[in-house]
């Protein structure tokens, strides 16, 4: 890894990701262009560490994640490195090592995800585990596992209903369809339809608007609506004023 600073940005250049600092913000960019930033288990270390770092970090108030290259956000998981494992067992097994997706899930700050091109699998799956998805026009989303005869079980069958309707969802994962920018958004899959010369000054705009408020805040918000789910409506109400109470207390609000 090696850090640079430029223009007041601080630059941290890892094997699969680049990431970036600046005014309260910070940008991780996936960056394997030449196989449409293929999701491996660098990656996913990686981003572990770079999550994990952000979620300790004060200054930071909100990520951006993006792709490098003009052919996608990313291509799902790097086959051939998924072809050398083991087993699926095995494979499945070191990954609960690493919990990513629970790392993305404790994170105190607004996530956004803006995706291009190719975003398939894996890429499809960090998208969801963000709070905004926002997709360029020339955005073909597609969860191709089950016509490789793999679950997608990396958060898909999980994430995705959650999302959007049942039937949506299981056009995706059963039977591997793609779909366009428009009927993304129409399904509710992306919330935020922009095009490619304008996305990322979008998308940071947005990212300033969301981080406007203190981490404090953000956090407790985030953490009321993500637990606050999965609970019946009585519950979520009594979570509500309970969590709304501890806010209270610890900002010293009385």
């Amino acid at each position: 890894m090696k850090q640079t600073f430029r223009d007041g940005k601080t630059i941290d250049q890892y094997k699969t990701l680049i990431f970036e600092k600046s005014n309260n913000l910070a940008t991780i960019t996936l960056n394997r262009p030449e196989v449409v930033n293929a999701f491996n288990t660098v990656m996913r270390d990686e981003l572990y560490e770079v999550l994990t770092g952000v979620n300790f970090d004060d200054e930071i108030k909100g990520i951006l994640i993006k792709g490098m290259g003009a052919k996608g956000f990313c291509g799902g998981a790097d086959l051939n490195e998924f072809g050398t494992a083991p087993s699926q067992y095995i494979a499945r097994n070191i990954r609960k090592e690493r919990d990513l997706w629970e790392v993305f899930r404790q994170l105190h700050v607004p996530v956004i995800c803006v995706m291009h091109g190719y975003t398939f699998g894996s890429g499809v799956e960090i998208a969801m585990m963000c709070d905004v998805r926002i997709g360029s026009k020339d955005l073909i989303i597609g969860l191709p596992e089950t016509s490789l005869g793999i679950i997608p079980a990396a958060g898909g069958t999980q994430t995705i209903p959650r999302q959007i309707r049942l039937g949506y969802a299981l056009d995706l994962l059963l039977l591997a369809k793609q779909i366009d920018a428009m009927h993304a958004l129409d399904q509710g899959l992306i919330d935020y339809c922009i095009s490619s010369d304008k996305i990322i000054e979008f998308s940071y705009n947005l990212l300033k608007s969301l981080s406007f408020n203190t981490r404090e805040l953000i956090k407790m918000t985030k953490t009321m609506v993500s637990e606050g789910l999965d609970l019946t409506l009585n519950k979520a109400l009594d979570f509500e004023s309970r969590k709304c109470f501890e806010y209270i207390i610890e900002t010293r609000q009385w």
